[in-house]
């Protein structure tokens, strides 16, 4: 709260209004304040008060803080979700080729099968006629 005070003596020599963002601690609890510090003179121009009016922005600050925490929570979580769905599309794609794969496997079987299937009357045949 000094740097109102130095505001207040800078303003009651006559300088001009300023601005400031002024925190402090008030009964055990940190304020901050948008403050304006504006002398007023009489029609000499000596300064006769100094107006200092403030607003208390403590509160708009602990939701803001409290909003930039989440925002911080909530960028960390979408770039460990961007990761997880990144090595889901890699597994699946390896899930995808294994099912390629297994189906190539179960055709090449299947058409053995058909092979085979078409030998077994000729063994049989054959066999017969080898018979004394």
């Amino acid at each position: 709260m000094s740097d109102l005070a130095a505001m207040v003596a800078k303003a009651a020599r006559g300088g001009p209004r300023t601005l400031a963002n002024v925190t402090g601690e008030v009964r055990d609890r940190q304020v901050v304040l948008d403050a304006a510090v504006s002398p007023l003179t009489d029609d000499r121009g000596v300064v006769v008060v100094v107006l200092v009016t403030a607003l208390d922005r403590s509160q708009t600050e602990k939701p803001s803080e409290e909003l930039r925490a989440k925002a911080v929570a909530l960028d960390t979580a979408n770039t460990e979700l961007h990761a997880l769905n990144e090595e889901l599309r890699a597994a699946n794609e390896r899930a995808e080729e294994q099912i390629r794969r297994l189906e190539d496997a179960e055709e090449a079987d299947s058409r053995k099968d058909q092979f085979l299937a078409m030998l077994a009357p000729r063994r049989s045949t054959s066999g017969t006629a080898s018979r004394p």
